[in-house]
């Protein structure tokens, strides 16, 4: 049972922190009237969670696959594949920490000069900043897809590895 919930998490969690990803390419930072910006502005709390969640979920998923041998273990493509895949998602993790703790709030601090009728000089270096880094997480993200998609094809091996 706690496994099938830790799967509906974790395919829940993905479709949050993913679809979050391609917003936030799709988005411009600053634009206050848009629809889509007010929802990526009100996901990006939801998306963190949930990208917290995929790393609890995802740890417990590993604990309980055949392929799983030790922490570090890298004897097998399986094992290999899954470390690359852990390399990116701390990866990802940093990029989401700089854009939460680092621009969001500059991008916040401009959107209230502009709604006084201020507009800052560096406002096109920090949407250029917003835009380098969603289309880095949503890189880091698709790769990370890619490799779970990988990690899934190979089969089971023949009896328990550990």
């Amino acid at each position: 049972m706690l496994t099938a919930l830790s799967y509906l998490v974790h395919l829940v969690a993905t479709l949050l922190w993913f679809g979050w990803s391609v917003l936030a390419v799709m988005v411009s930072p600053l634009d206050s009237s848009s629809p889509m910006t007010a929802l990526f502005r009100r996901m990006t709390p939801l998306a963190l969670v949930a990208f917290a969640a995929l790393g609890g979920s995802g740890l417990y998923q590993l604990a309980k696959d055949p392929h799983y041998v030790d922490l570090l273990a890298l004897t097998n493509t399986w094992s290999q594949l899954m470390f690359v895949k852990h390399v990116l998602y701390a990866a990802e993790a940093l990029v989401l920490a700089f854009y939460r703790l680092n621009l969001e709030p500059e991008l916040r601090l401009v959107g209230r000069a502009a709604a006084r009728g201020r507009s800052p000089a560096d406002t096109p270096a920090l949407v250029r900043r917003h835009t380098r880094l969603a289309r880095l997480n949503l890189a880091l993200s698709l790769a990370i897809l890619i490799l779970t998609a990988w990690i899934t094809a190979i089969p089971d091996p023949p009896y328990p590895l550990r």
